[in-house]
């Protein structure tokens, strides 16, 4: 039996953790040898602000490891696809019916998945090729897939 297809749609990074560690020690190993540097020739201020240029490059660096993972990823089991949303420390997962599900491609290029009520947009983190591709895939797996979008859906649902 062949597995189910799966997506993910996620930024690419260039650095691997231990990588991005890595540059993260040289930036304060180079602080602290400047404040040496700067306290041995009599000048303590600049040490103190070094320490708070550690703290600001410290606190962007954790910014950027907590978002490297953001993205979705999509994946089709039986009769549903399932759709796994991580924004940063938050997580949401949500699942659509095939037979009901309308697969767009919005204005933006992002994917945009319609079921009865509900409107989801994926993509939002990949690459342009790589969303299209899905899209392509998606749009040739799933049976019902639409040409309009979410928002002129709505607007069309209002105007009736």
């Amino acid at each position: 039996m062949a597995p189910a297809p799966t997506w993910r749609l996620q930024r690419r990074c260039a650095l691997s953790p231990s990588q991005f560690a890595a540059c993260l020690g040289c930036v304060v190993a180079l602080s602290i040898v400047l404040a040496l540097f700067f306290w041995s020739l009599g000048v303590p201020l600049i040490s103190g602000f070094l320490a708070v240029q550690v703290l600001l490059v410290a606190a962007a660096f954790a910014h950027h490891a907590v978002h490297a993972a953001d993205g979705e990823t999509l994946s089709i089991d039986g009769d549903r696809l399932h759709v796994e949303n991580r924004e940063g420390l938050r997580q949401w997962r949500e699942g659509f019916d095939l037979s009901s599900l309308r697969i767009v491609r919005a204005d933006d290029d992002l994917i945009e998945l319609r079921a009865p009520g509900r409107c989801v947009r994926v993509g939002r983190h990949a690459q342009a090729p790589q969303r299209l591709r899905v899209l392509a895939e998606l749009q040739h797996l799933v049976p019902g897939w639409s040409v309009r979008g979410c928002e002129r859906a709505r607007i069309e649902v209002e105007q009736t």
